[in-house]
């Protein structure tokens, strides 16, 4: 969602609106089963190993590594890959906690630990600015951090949020990547992480209540947007490569 409206989506934010969708359309003028505007960029800041920026739904990440390298000796308690997650107090409601455990979990299952005896990888976000799909655009800072800090890893993933939204008048929409406003309201959300190229499922979680049904047509929803995703997360990554061949 475009930065230069904040001042209308905040006045929608702070009250319900009486529809979200029009004719089976959002407000922005999307489709239900259409992405939104996303931008990615890798290569930002020269000192860090590895960085990244994502934007998306109102939300915007900014991911440097640090590594691959050896741990501390006084560090027993290892985890592979750690990540450290800045929130501003002015992003708004985000768990914290929550959001670096499942960060974690997804990179490991990611990263070639097997070429990398003995190593750890420091992961750290920013949120930059906080809307809608924070885990999603994160996961994707952070993969696109991690590639270009050379860490060997399975794949690239590909992550988007999926909404359940019941307008004031009762009607329930399932909508592929919200945007702010309609990540505000939703009832349910479901975050779904698929790798770019095999199409194996990393990360599957919700919030909220969804039945089996609701469920079910998130993922295919999901699914159906993933290519698009893939296509932006892969073409951010060949221009990084690109633009060194460039400067070679």
């Amino acid at each position: 969602m475009p930065f230069v409206c904040s001042w209308k989506v905040s006045a929608v934010i702070n009250r319900r609106p009486e529809s979200l969708f029009v004719d089976g359309r959002r407000l922005d003028g999307r489709a239900l089963d259409a992405l939104g505007t996303a931008v990615a960029e890798t290569g930002i800041i020269p000192q860090a190993d590895g960085s990244a920026k994502v934007e998306r739904s109102g939300t915007k990440v900014l991911a440097t590594v640090r590594g691959p390298h050896e741990p501390q000796k006084h560090e027993d308690d290892l985890t592979h890959v750690r990540c450290t997650i800045d929130v501003p107090s002015f992003s708004g409601p985000v768990q914290h906690d929550d959001l670096t455990e499942r960060m974690e979990g997804a990179l490991c299952s990611l990263v070639l630990f097997d070429d990398l005896p003995g190593c750890v990888v420091d992961v750290r976000i920013q949120l930059v600015a906080s809307g809608a799909s924070v885990l999603a655009t994160a996961l994707a800072a952070a993969t696109l951090a991690l590639a270009d800090a050379g860490v060997p890893m399975r794949d690239l993933v590909a992550a988007v949020d999926v909404v359940i939204v019941h307008d004031a008048q009762g009607k329930r929409f399932i909508a592929l990547d919200p945007s702010e406003i309609e990540g505000t309201w939703a009832s349910s959300t479901i975050t779904v992480c698929f790798t770019c190229h095999r199409g194996d499922l990393v990360l599957l979680c919700a919030n909220g209540r969804q039945s089996q049904d609701e469920l079910e047509s998130a993922l295919t929803l999901a699914a159906r947007g993933m290519g698009a995703v893939s296509d932006l997360m892969t073409d951010s990554f060949l221009r990084r490569y690109a633009t060194r061949g460039e400067d070679k």
